[in-house]
């Protein structure tokens, strides 16, 4: 029903449209029928939901995400309230939807925002099982992941990789390159028998075939691979994959 003000005349009314409402192109409306009068209620005002009220809206029936009121209708025949709404994702509008039903609207709550923030930033970061290598710590390093292992030291461990749930490391090798952000894949405990070819060419004695015999002898090179060596004694005789439980450093 339209907003008027009017003038009392034996139960007839003369009435003039407010400027924000016209009707044709006349202002006045004159000797209106009391039957069509009724005392104006502002619909707009009795609305659950505001223009401009940031609120939570349900789209296509999927869940509920925050939103924006950007115009309200009142159907005067059903009596029922539409909201034209904008969806906010990460702060920013995106293309409004129109004619949203109260039953698909709810009040935001900044509790319910904040539980579900906290949620996400719980789930952003999950942390893996303890890493398997400590700061200081001597391993041996994949460098560039090329297959290469060299003796390095953990400088740093911490969480990175897809969604900072990986440990990696830097490291820095005995030649003093450094291996920022090396995976954990790429480490490994280091040989005790290898020590960066730390025994090669070094002297010793060793147990002959390991029949008990002890004889000085010199460490020519390391199997990585079998975890043996080979050397070579004073008389000159050599002897391969010899163990580390054979070897006794001078």
């Amino acid at each position: 029903m339209l907003q008027v003000y009017f003038e009392k005349r034996k139960y007839e009314y003369d009435l003039m449209l407010l400027p924000e409402m016209k009707f044709v192109n006349d202002d006045l409306c004159f000797g209106v029928k009391e039957s069509n009068i009724r005392k104006f209620v502002d619909r707009y005002a009795l609305a659950t939901y505001k223009e401009k009220e940031v609120i939570e809206a349900r789209f296509n029936g999927l869940d509920f995400v925050r939103a924006s009121v950007e115009m309200v209708f009142y159907d005067d025949l059903s009596g029922e309230y539409s909201y034209d709404v904008i969806p906010l994702l990460n702060g920013k509008a995106q293309e409004k939807e129109q004619c949203t039903k109260e039953e698909n609207m709810r009040k935001w709550s900044t509790e319910i925002e904040e539980a579900r923030i906290a949620m996400e930033e719980k789930l952003k970061v999950v942390v893996p099982s303890a890493a398997k290598f400590a700061k200081g710590e001597e391993v041996e390093g994949n460098y560039a992941g090329a297959g290469n292992w060299f003796l390095c030291n953990v400088e740093k461990v911490y969480l990175g990789g897809s969604g900072g749930r990986e440990w990696v490391y830097d490291v820095v090798y005995k030649n003093n390159v450094k291996g920022a952000g090396t995976k954990e894949m790429w480490l490994r405990q280091k040989d005790v028998a290898f020590t960066d070819n730390f025994m090669v060419g070094k002297r010793c004695t060793c147990n002959y075939k390991n029949q008990g015999q002890l004889f000085k002898a010199k460490i020519t090179s390391y199997d990585r691979r079998n975890k043996t060596y080979s050397v070579i004694y004073d008389n000159n005789v050599k002897e391969l994959g010899v163990t580390l439980e054979q070897i006794k450093m001078i």
